[in-house]
């Protein structure tokens, strides 16, 4: 969320695909949490379905998801980038050992479209985060 709010504030145009209303809580069409002046919200639809529909109406430099957990939504990452857009997206794994076993692992992998992780260590209010490399 903080970095969907963070590219939006800088003008970049964001796009959030909030297929479980979770990253946005949409209520009576607006977003309950400050995402940017800059980020369209599309909620309640299929991830795959939903950055297309934004690819096609939207333009949007960067596209967000919430837990990629099937092969359509990796390929609709892998469209989306090769139109252009960044992307960042969440796949919860308590570190990268877990991540890499994950059975969507190697097509995420051999997608191409994520090179880096951010890692997030750390419950309650104190966190670390730090950037690691997937693919050398």
């Amino acid at each position: 969320r903080e970095l969907v709010r963070v590219f939006s504030e800088t003008g970049i145009r964001t796009s959030v695909v909030d297929e479980r209303n979770e990253l946005s809580a949409t209520e009576n069409g607006r977003a309950q949490f400050e995402l940017g002046s800059c980020t369209d919200v599309l909620v309640d639809v299929p991830k795959a379905q939903g950055a297309m529909m934004l690819l096609r109406g939207m333009n949007p430099q960067v596209i967000a998801v919430d837990e990629i957990t099937a092969a359509e939504d990796i390929a609709a990452m892998a469209h989306a980038a090769n139109c252009g857009a960044a992307l960042l997206a969440t796949m919860h794994a308590a570190d990268l050992d877990e991540l890499r076993q994950k059975p969507l692992w190697p097509l995420l992998r051999d997608s191409g479209v994520f090179r880096r992780a951010v890692v997030i260590e750390g419950m309650g209010e104190e966190r670390r985060y730090r950037v690691e490399e997937l693919l050398p």
